[in-house]
């Protein structure tokens, strides 16, 4: 089981890597509160047994021996189970099954989670059902040699819905190279019929 979680944590490395670049240029924490995109939820302030890594990660730690059941209460809008794919529309209070291997955690729909995956990087797609309120950049990918000086590169990708379309826009920023040979792209919430690239129809791969 820690070796699992060891493993998650290291597959989150790019994830963490950005937010706490994005909190050196901002000053902004890395783990927030969860009124912090929503501060007139008064029902968020008193929750002190979960968290937001980030704008997009919720998590939920279990803190009953024996429990099989966690009540976990979401912020406004959708959010989608990191290990189910469930639907849950908030804001609202659920009660999801636990266990050992599975720490409960969500995902805000519209968010893209960078993951290491071998020596891919995978980003994960959460669509959900309805379309995103406008928003800043879905995610800020930061990358440089590891020790925060010289050649940085910044790659910003961000999620847009239109009814059943689902579009996804790369902007690429500074000199460092790009430190990943390839790309696989996880669909969350949707299931994709036909796929473009720059405007090109391309092969679409079930595995």
């Amino acid at each position: 089981i820690i070796r699992n979680f060891l493993n998650l944590r290291y597959r989150l490395l790019p994830y963490i890597y950005s937010l706490a670049w994005q909190t050196h240029q901002s000053g902004i924490p890395m783990v927030r509160p969860l009124f912090w995109n929503h501060p007139n939820e008064h029902n968020l302030w008193g929750v002190d047994d979960a968290f937001l890594l980030g704008d997009n990660l919720l998590v939920a730690p279990v803190l009953e021996a024996n429990a099989r059941q966690r009540k976990i209460t979401l912020p406004p809008g959708e959010w989608l189970d990191f290990w189910t794919d469930q639907i849950y529309q908030g804001p609202t209070e659920v009660e999801i099954e636990v266990d050992l291997e599975h720490i409960p955690l969500m995902l805000r729909a519209g968010a893209i989670l960078p993951l290491v995956n071998g020596k891919k990087l995978e980003l994960s797609i959460y669509s959900g059902k309805s379309e995103y309120p406008p928003q800043l950049d879905a995610l800020s990918l930061y990358s440089d040699i590891g020790d925060g000086y010289g050649a940085w590169r910044l790659d910003r990708f961000t999620q847009r819905r239109d009814g059943e379309h689902v579009s996804i826009q790369w902007q690429q920023q500074g000199d460092y190279p790009f430190p990943y040979p390839e790309i696989q792209i996880k669909l969350h919430g949707v299931r994709a019929q036909k796929v473009w690239l720059d405007g090109n129809p391309t092969h679409l791969n079930e595995s």
